[in-house]
């Protein structure tokens, strides 16, 4: 249930955008679940196992009449039967109901999944816009330390101590970009769609 809540308030942070890539996302993973495939297949199941239709039995036959040697006339008979314990059994609609439950918690499980791979994959991608920006800023602070220096108002030191900083916001850089292909590459997974079709979707709606 906590998971659920979490779920929900984690949905409603979701652009217009997001929220309808959010919803194609899950489209695509329930096609590819297993779980929730089973848990539909025996609801489907269950249901035609329910019909009035399959308590009626048929039977049909086929004789000749008459001696080997003489006119054999052919004779027909078709039987129709009723299963009145399976027709009138009561015990149907409560297992369609729990069927019917199993399949709508395997999708909102499929749900959750999606919404925990696709927001862990938008915070990364903000991270590395933060982490590009930190790049941006930390260049321009070397540059403003080398002119400074070259008019002594910065020492040696201070230009090393820039540029010891610039490498470390392009190593921050870089580990983000990292994590960002992790974090696609697991929601690539929970979708069940490889990286292209991943990519198409998502920049189908610019996220």
């Amino acid at each position: 249930m906590l998971c659920l809540l979490g779920a929900a308030r984690a949905q409603t942070a979701l652009s217009s955008e997001q929220a309808s890539s959010f919803e194609r996302l899950v489209k695509e993973a329930v096609t590819n679940d297993g779980a929730y495939l089973t848990a539909l297949s025996d609801l489907e199941t269950a249901r035609l196992a329910s019909s009035p239709l399959s308590a009626v039995g048929a039977s049909a036959g086929f004789s000749m009449a008459g001696d080997f040697e003489q006119f054999q006339s052919p004779s027909y008979r078709l039987g129709l039967s009723v299963d009145l314990a399976k027709l009138f059994s009561s015990g149907n609609g409560a297992v369609q109901k729990g069927l019917d439950a199993r399949v709508n918690a395997s999708r909102q499980q499929v749900r959750v999944r999606v919404l925990g791979a696709y927001t862990a994959y938008l915070y990364q991608r903000q991270a590395v816009q933060g982490a590009a920006d930190g790049l941006e800023a930390k260049d321009a602070d070397l540059k403003g330390t080398q002119a400074k220096a070259q008019v002594g108002a910065a020492t040696g030191a201070e230009v090393l101590g820039a540029a010891d900083a610039r490498g470390q916001a392009k190593l921050a850089l870089y580990r983000a970009n990292l994590d960002l292909a992790v974090r696609k590459q697991e929601l690539a997974a929970i979708v069940g769609l490889e990286l292209k079709e991943l990519d198409a979707l998502l920049r189908d709606k610019g996220n």
